[in-house]
């Protein structure tokens, strides 16, 4: 098992790299990025695209680069890491009274 210490790791396997891992990470490979979850008995528990996808030439099968996100940078930037993009409105989408 990987050990993150909010320092950035590579790997072929996310799941494997981030098994016995919580957190939310950055997730990046050949200009693509990603906000992946993981949680206790689950390696990944959600997987959300961010950004733009930015082709990249590379050669071959490149790594991902995993990257933890620190509680406060999760409290600044509003991660909820709960993925199925309903945010805060719980019930999908649906207002009170709705």
């Amino acid at each position: 098992m990987l050990q993150l210490l909010n320092e950035p790791i590579t790997s072929y396997d996310v799941a494997e790299a981030l098994k016995n891992l919580e957190g939310v990470f950055l997730v990046e490979r050949a200009g693509q990025k990603s906000l992946v979850t993981s949680a206790a008995g689950h390696s990944i528990v959600s997987w959300v695209p961010v950004g733009e996808v930015t082709q990249v030439t590379t050669t071959g099968n490149p790594p991902y680069t995993i990257t933890p996100i620190t509680q406060q940078m999760q409290a600044a930037f509003k991660i909820i890491g709960q993925g199925g993009g309903q945010g805060d409105q719980g019930q999908g989408g649906r207002r009170s009274g709705d």
